[in-house]
């Protein structure tokens, strides 16, 4: 019962994940089939670092229903959702802004290479809505881990700018924001 008064609600779970190149896949397909089980389980997936089979591996972890979309244009990137609320009805890639310079030190650990963002365009399954307030925009993004926090700004307000272009009904952006300080 509370299940069907969800989705009348038209409550979407979201979460992100970075999931370093999948180094630990097995557990975290453990972890996620734990989630799915519980009271708070996931409706979309935004993954960062994906390697070829991570996804697909994470969406039948989290169910028969969920289904993946990636775009050759950024292969580290993945949406993972559940097909019996979300219909995909696109899915693009918005180029961030590269970064012109990096820190002193920062080319010990990494190196500039171009950031990008896959946004799916969505319409509700099972939820009645009208039919001008039923696009989604799920936007997944990895911002540069080198720079500062305002390149990482420009960054999200580039996707911003993107995703405002398309209008959509509501937008869910989530992802690896690399905010830090040392």
């Amino acid at each position: 019962m509370l299940h069907r008064h969800l989705r009348r609600r038209g409550l979407l779970r979201v979460a992100s994940h970075n999931i370093m190149d999948g180094l630990f896949l097995r557990d975290l397909c453990a972890s996620y089939r734990r989630q799915q089980r519980g009271p708070h389980a996931l409706h979309a997936l935004c993954l960062q670092e994906v390697v070829p089979h991570a996804a697909p591996a994470i969406a039948a972890a989290l169910g028969r229903n969920f289904a993946v979309a990636t775009h050759s244009a950024a292969p580290r990137l993945a949406l993972i959702y559940d097909r019996s609320r979300l219909r995909l009805r696109g899915l693009s890639v918005v180029m961030l802004p590269l970064l012109t310079r990096m820190l002193t030190f920062q080319p010990l650990y990494t190196r500039i290479e171009q950031r990008h963002a896959i946004v799916g365009r969505f319409r509700w399954r099972g939820v009645r809505r009208p039919r001008s307030k039923c696009g989604l925009a799920l936007a997944n993004f990895h911002l540069d881990t080198a720079g500062d926090n305002s390149n990482r700004a420009t960054q999200l307000a580039s996707l911003a700018t993107a995703i405002d272009a398309s209008r959509p009904a509501s937008v869910v952006a989530c992802g690896d924001t690399n905010c830090f300080s040392w």
